[in-house]
């Protein structure tokens, strides 16, 4: 499972419907930043420009930076950013930003474009419907790990960008947690309690169930 970020404009009514979709294929979406609603820059405008601000004031005051740095967090944590078109000058340049730190890269359209750019050819993909889109992505991406002992294991990271513990780590956890109990256990071998290994301040790393002592003792 991907973690994606979709790109667009806020006026683009589009882009909870293919963030849904993506949802759909088991990618983990991010298009909150949709929830601003169509006016959310002119009104920002309108407010600094009331207070006198120049546009370079403006984007150094705390509304401009509070989004700018809310943004960037989540591109920043994503594997996969998707523009979906149209989309303007801010959503080209974070296209382009994620771009930058070898993200994958899609532009999504819904249809030919009118006019041709040649420089689109930065982006990973472009997809002019949602089965190629669909095709592209998948339901497979690096988000899932192959351990050989335990099978495939996916990492929800259902806070992202703040990761909870994969399921390997969280076997590993479980796992010493037994281990450390183990001492207390009646399963120390005869062995390892005349010597005070299992229950003594010097405890080795392998003990109880698992030492060496008990298993000749099991057979």
């Amino acid at each position: 499972m991907s973690k994606v970020y979709v790109i667009g404009s806020l006026r683009n009514p589009a882009i909870p419907q293919v963030a849904e979709m993506l949802r759909s294929l088991g990618h983990e979406v991010f298009d909150d930043w949709y929830a601003a609603g169509p006016e959310a820059d002119d009104y920002w405008q309108k407010y600094e420009r009331a207070k006198g601000s120049s546009f370079a004031e403006a984007l150094a005051g705390f509304a401009a930076q509070h989004v700018f740095a809310f943004d960037k967090k989540h591109l920043d944590a994503c594997d996969i950013a998707v523009m979906v078109m149209p989309a303007g000058k801010s959503a080209h340049l974070e296209l382009g930003y994620c771009k930058g730190l070898g993200k994958q890269t899609v532009i999504f359209m819904d249809k030919e474009p009118e006019r041709f750019d040649v420089m689109y050819n930065f982006a990973d993909k472009v997809c002019t419907s949602d089965e190629e889109l669909i095709g592209f992505l998948g339901t497979d991406w690096p988000g899932v790990f192959q351990d050989t002992r335990f099978g495939a294991l996916s990492n929800p990271a259902a806070a992202w960008p703040f990761p909870l513990p994969t399921p390997r780590e969280q076997f590993y956890a479980e796992a010493d947690a037994a281990n450390v109990a183990a001492p207390v256990a009646p399963k120390s071998c005869a062995t390892c309690s005349s010597q005070n290994w299992c229950t003594g301040a010097y405890a080795p790393a392998s003990f109880g169930r698992d030492c060496t002592g008990y298993q000749r003792e099991r057979g």
